[in-house]
């Protein structure tokens, strides 16, 4: 299968971390999906054969087609420090938890802890925990996870300093499920982009249990992410991915439900 690599602009990949709120090798897995065509309603769900998929969409009028825009240091912890370090209140990039509850709920399970990449200074996890999750979240940025520390009076949920490339801190099969929102679109726009996918994607299939879900909330075109989960190195190893789409805008914005196996 070939795909052009549809790559968000890097203002909204950056947004992808702040905007207002309200609105494998080593466990060689494989992962199984379910695709479709239907179109449903945005934040609404589906279950085909068991396996639940759902959609988002983004800000009206944007779209996301391959940005020739100089590229700035996503990849970078003192860049988001710098841009956390100038708002410090909780915002949410496509959805808030309200919105994609059903969706989280029917994907990702409440027996193994979730790790929410790339949290920034969002409160999705607030309302997880709210609902009997366990949350880890993590961010390249030590000033957001400060902030977030100071801001949260919950428990069940907790702030750590990680880079989505790499997180030896965590042993294999961890997590029941890995949660991104707005993360793998930031990844895409660094100056390392396609390498860091790499290292990311296979960072997310060493920390899934098996039977694990990796929920994948996207700005990207689906053909675009589908490329992206198939990254995985060395391919012997690699999983065979699939993105699985409903409700669809035409400013594009995607999320898809990926289930592992041993």
């Amino acid at each position: 299968m070939t795909s052009q690599q549809v790559q968000p602009q890097p203002q909204q990949a950056a947004a992808a971390h702040q905007q207002p709120s309200d609105s494998q090798p080593a466990l060689q897995q494989k992962t199984e999906v379910v695709a479709t065509d239907n179109v449903v309603p945005v934040a609404s769900t589906a279950t085909t054969a068991g396996r639940t998929v759902a959609s988002t969409a983004t800000t009206a009028g944007k779209t996301s087609p391959t940005s020739t825009a100089p590229r700035v240091g996503y990849s970078s912890d003192s860049y988001w420090n710098d841009r956390y370090a100038e708002r410090s209140t909780h915002f949410d990039w496509f959805f808030n938890y309200s919105a994609l509850a059903s969706l989280i709920q029917e994907t990702c399970t409440r027996d193994g802890p979730c790790l929410h990449v790339g949290c920034g200074n969002s409160g999705l996890s607030e309302g997880m925990v709210l609902d009997g999750y366990q949350v880890v979240n993590v961010d390249i940025s030590g000033v957001v996870i400060e902030q977030m520390r100071r801001m949260s009076s919950l428990p069940g949920h907790s702030w750590e300093v990680a880079d989505c490339r790499s997180m030896p801190q965590y042993s294999d099969s961890t997590f029941g499920s890995v949660l991104d929102k707005g993360t793998l679109d930031a990844v895409l726009c660094s100056s390392h982009g396609q390498t860091d996918t790499v290292d990311y994607m296979n960072e997310v299939h060493r920390l899934l249990m098996p039977g694990g879900t990796f929920l994948l909330i996207s700005l990207g075109q689906p053909h675009a992410r589908l490329a992206a989960l198939n990254v995985q190195q060395p391919p012997a190893t690699s999983p065979h991915s699939a993105l699985s789409t409903l409700g669809q805008r035409p400013a594009g914005g995607v999320a898809g439900a990926i289930r592992s196996r041993a």
